[in-house]
């Protein structure tokens, strides 16, 4: 019996991206992601390892130096549709989150497609 034609095996994937961008274009958003996911969990991990607390709290809620707060926007606009009014710093720390994102992610996005 022929095996049967399927034109994309996962053993082939990202060939053709490859081939045609190039190893590093073909993979840089992928490096890049893990290396700002590893650049995260080592400063919520410096702190334990190094007694330096870059980060403290945890994926929805951390302080960045003990000075900053950082908060999930989205787990605070639900928070705020559920009637519970959150305390002022999950606020600031959302809007930190959001004014960020604006300002940055605005630019990532028109640079990375851009090319």
């Amino acid at each position: 019996m022929a095996e049967k034609y399927t034109p994309n095996k996962p053993k082939d994937a990202g060939l053709e991206a490859r081939q045609k961008l190039g190893w590093w274009h073909a993979y840089r958003f992928l490096i890049l992601r893990r290396i700002s996911q590893l650049s995260i969990i080592l400063m919520f991990l410096s702190g334990p390892i190094w007694q330096v607390w870059i980060l403290k709290g945890n994926y929805s809620s951390s302080m960045l130096l003990d000075t900053v707060p950082l908060t999930d926007p989205l787990i605070t606009a639900e928070s705020l549709v559920t009637g519970y009014l959150p305390e002022i710093t999950t606020i600031i720390g959302a809007l930190v989150i959001v004014i960020f994102y604006a300002i940055v992610a605005s630019k990532a996005f028109v640079v990375g497609f851009a090319q």
